[in-house]
């Protein structure tokens, strides 16, 4: 099964996670994220194939955009930089938030 995650990184260091619904209607013009209003954030897609039954591996594929924000925290379609570059740092901690619960682990958490 495919996952499908969405992400939006503040300047201020914030990673918020954004549904597939949410993403689908602000990038349609037709939804507002206000506390992203007048801001540029970064956005970043994390696509997490399960594991195969063949060989147990995992697939992950990221997209991502500066995309500035409205007033009023509609997406300004004249302000998308697909050429901008995540940090490593923040691209690697949303695709470790993507892959939470994907894999089974043996950690415990307390």
């Amino acid at each position: 099964m495919t996952q499908i995650r969405h992400f939006l990184l503040s300047a201020d260091g914030v990673i918020e996670q954004i549904s597939s619904e949410n993403a689908a209607l602000v990038a349609a013009g037709q939804g507002r994220l206000p506390n992203f209003a007048a801001q540029r954030a970064h956005y970043l897609q994390v696509i997490v194939d399960d594991p195969n039954d063949e060989d147990n591996s995992i697939q992950v594929r990221t997209a991502g955009a500066l995309v500035g924000f409205d007033a009023e925290g509609r997406i300004k379609s004249d302000d998308i930089d697909v050429s901008d570059d995540i940090g490593s740092f923040e691209h690697d901690t949303c695709v470790q938030l993507a892959l939470d619960g994907v894999v089974a682990s043996d950690i415990i958490h307390h």
